[in-house]
Formats: C-alpha cells, structure tokens, sequence
C-alpha cells in the first residue's frame, strides 16, 4: 500500500524535518495524460518526502491541447482524503490551479500534405500514370500529445484508382495515437491506345488504325498503354475513332485456319521428324487442335507453335 510507506517515512523522520508545505501553482503544463502533485505544487520537504509525494495521482489529464481549472482547496482534501498525516502540512499557493496539457497541432493544410506526398510515392510506381489530388476532406485541427511523430499514410482498398478515402496513423513515440480516415477524390490519368478511326467489327488491326489519348482512369476497364501490344489482333466488335481499347476488346486472330496445310513435328531429345497434316480447326499459338497425318491417316492433337507449324502433343 502506498499509505505505509509515507507513514514510516514521516514517522522515521527528525523533527527538524517534519516541516511541510505544499505550494499550489497558478498554472500548470504537463504533457502526459495523468495528472501528479508535482505538476500541481511546488513541494517544500526533504528530499525522500518531496520524492514520493510527487508521484501522488490527481486523475487524467485533458486532452492534448485543451485546459482544465482545478480547485486547490479540493486538490488539499483529495490529498487528505489519502493521507490524513499530512494534517499538519502548510498549504499555500494559488487558489485555483489551470493546467494545460500541451500538444502538437496538425492543421489541415499538413494533412493534405501527407496525403499528396503518399500519391506522389505511389505514382513512382505506376510510369504510365499521372495522380493527381482533386479534392479531400481533411479535418480543420488535429491536436496531439508531444513527443517523436511518425506518420503512415495508406488508401482504403486495393484499388488507388478508385480510392475513395486513405487512413493515416499517427504514432507518438512508437503508439498508435490516432487513427484518421479522410475521404478523397483521385484523378489518374494516362495516354492510352485508342482508335484513331472508326474500326469495323473483325479488323485486324495494324500501326495506322492506332493512337495515344490522354484518358482519366477511373472511366476505363482494362486500358493499353502500349499500340505495339495490340498490332496483329481482331476486333472483337465495332469501335469509335478516339474511343480507348482494351484486351477485352480483341482476340489473337487464327494462325492456322481450318482445311489448311500443316507441318507436324514430332521432337525427342535430338530427333525430331516432321510430316504433312491437314488441320481440323483453326488455332492460335499455344492451342491444341486436331491435326489429320496425311501419311497415316489418322488424326492426332498438337499444339499450334506459328503459322502452318504443330507439335505432336504426348
């Protein structure tokens, strides 16, 4: 128990010693969130005294940044209350006491910051894509304890281009302190592959018939950076001048059609044979098809590996 201790000492001590006084301050700042008599008084004792009564617990603390006033006569009978010994100890000071409880402010402006820094280091990752911050929510004050602050700032959800709020940890001292979550709106935008005519259903499509556009995000699904990636491929259906592609949009056109001619080879280790086929069905690269031996006249799979070219799959 906390009492004995101050008993004994209060008891032990010479009587030259027992002299006590508890000055109360006028104003008080503290920076952690439990109040202590030292932060309240000046405490005139010997020193094993003055040293355990400035330990002594008058409640939490306000909030980081606000006030609270405290009655020095309450504080005196709170005291009391615990240690009646100290019946005898000279009370002054102040009649009341106003304690502050200092703090960090982070306004918005730091906020929005935080937010742009964290888009900025996001879109290093993403070459073919411009962020850019079109509106936030952030909150006018924020006032935190003191002490060393570390921030982390992530979107909510997978997708950034579709973000819709980021979280922000604020950390005093290596604890979580805070936890905001502030609504956002993003704009990415990239030069994409669009049209540069209007495309017929089934076109095969060649450098010409392709263009860059600058096009937000947010509006597309799937987008293609890169004209190169779709050269050589089929319309899947009918397409706008100016209007973006996507995957999604076209097929790898056959390289070997139905009926046509084919060489089949069949490789094992060093040895490979070939011989003549006719192909049952059109194929892509990478596909099985049928493919009829003309020699043998049986039919066998293989897997598509260019034009008028399968291997024997086994």
């Amino acid at each position: 128990m906390r009492l004995l201790p101050l008993i004994l000492l209060i008891l032990c001590l010479p009587s030259q010693l027992l002299a006590l006084e508890i000055r109360w301050r006028d104003t008080a700042k503290i920076r952690g969130d439990q109040i202590t008599l030292v932060d309240l008084a000046d405490i005139r004792a010997d020193r094993a005294t003055a040293a355990y009564l400035a330990s002594v617990g008058f409640g939490p603390a306000p909030l980081p940044g606000r006030d609270i006033s405290i009655d020095s006569r309450d504080a005196r009978q709170r005291l009391l209350n615990t240690y009646p010994q100290l019946l005898g100890a000279n009370f002054t000071g102040s009649s009341t006491i106003r304690i502050h409880r200092s703090g960090m402010l982070i306004d918005a402006a730091r906020i929005k910051n935080l937010v742009r820094r964290k888009l900025e280091e996001l879109a290093r990752n993403m070459p073919n894509v411009r962020i850019s911050l079109k509106q936030i929510q952030a909150p006018n004050d924020l006032i935190l304890p003191e002490g060393k602050l570390r921030t982390a700032v992530r979107p909510l959800g997978t997708d950034l281009l579709r973000c819709r709020s980021v979280v922000i940890d604020f950390s005093i001292d290596g604890h979580l302190e805070r936890r905001l979550t502030v609504p956002v709106a993003i704009r990415a935008t990239a030069r994409v592959v669009a049209a540069s005519r209007d495309l017929p259903r089934g076109t095969i499509l060649g450098k010409r018939d392709l263009t860059l556009v600058e096009r937000e995000l947010a509006t597309l699904s799937g987008p293609v950076y890169k004209p190169a990636s779709l050269v050589g491929k089929k319309l899947k259906r009918a397409v706008r001048r100016a209007q973006a592609l996507s995957n999604d949009m076209v097929t790898v056109p056959p390289v070997i059609k139905r009926g046509e001619p084919v060489t089949i080879a069949l490789a094992s280790g060093p040895v490979r044979v070939e011989a003549r086929g006719i192909a049952r069905r059109d194929g892509r690269p990478g596909e099985t098809i049928p493919v009829s031996n003309i020699s043998s006249r049986k039919t066998v799979l293989c897997r598509v590996t260019g034009p008028g070219t399968v291997q024997v799959e086994y």
